[in-house]
């Protein structure tokens, strides 16, 4: 309802009177519009790492740079 009353602006009887196709292809359009993937794979480690390097959010944390560590030592790669 959230997404059909305000993000798409349907009145409450457009909401209600959409068949189930119709209300996927406001969906669908809805989302291209806005850039957003509807099967978008998750990041793994190294897009997660290149991520943070660029946008960081202050220094890292101890408990970061601690795991971080380990895992460069015990071969820990992409998973």
């Amino acid at each position: 309802m959230e997404l059909g009353l305000g993000h798409l602006g349907l009145m409450p009887d457009q909401l209600w009177s959409l068949t189930f196709p119709e209300w996927n292809a406001k969906i669908s359009g809805f989302m291209e519009f806005h850039g957003v993937q509807e099967h978008a794979a998750p990041m793994n480690r190294d897009e997660m790492e290149a991520m943070i390097e660029e946008f960081p959010d202050g220094p890292p944390s101890r408990e970061y740079r601690r795991k971080r560590k380990a895992l460069r030592e015990n071969g820990g790669g992409d998973t």
